[in-house]
């Protein structure tokens, strides 16, 4: 259910909601092809604001849902974040409300070799690993889709 009401429109879930129900996209974003701009889903945000005047939150989740599909975990909604699990200890957590600038974001894998094995058969290009005394670590060569910088490690 993509809104949730009480006295008006209160909260709108998604961008992608926004863009379906109510016509507002976030302008040269195009999800599928990787052209994702945090930036400009505060125009869609505004926009939404502006006709919605009682509207709490939008949350901007589609950053969410890429990290469950690549790493085929599930996703979890939280008040302002969401996280994204497996069956390990580790999570991703993602923010609901975009922020100014984007992040390095480090994943803990309990198997490093089968984590690179995991995202190169999915077309995720790796950098050189690294691996010293205690740690491997790996960056993957491309930001996710919001520009944040991510690498795998693993303590041996």
């Amino acid at each position: 259910m993509p809104l949730q009401s009480q006295r008006g429109f209160r909260r709108l879930l998604n961008e992608e909601d926004a863009e379906k129900v109510f016509g507002i996209k976030a302008p040269g974003v195009d999800v599928v092809a990787g052209r994702v701009d945090p930036q400009k889903y505060r125009t869609v945000a505004e926009k939404l604001k502006e006709q919605f005047p009682n509207l709490e939150k939008v949350a901007i989740t589609q950053i969410a849902d890429w990290y469950a599909n690549l790493f085929g975990f599930k996703k979890n909604e939280g008040t302002s974040s969401f996280f994204i699990s497996g069956q390990g200890t580790g999570r991703i957590q993602v923010m609901k409300e975009p922020m100014k600038t984007p992040c390095h974001i480090a994943i803990r894998v309990s198997n490093f070799e089968e984590a690179c094995k995991y995202l190169t058969e999915h077309s995720v290009q790796l950098d050189e690993p690294k691996i010293k005394k205690g740690v491997k670590a790996v960056f993957l060569k491309e930001p996710d889709k919001v520009g944040n910088r991510v690498h795998l490690f693993c303590a041996t």
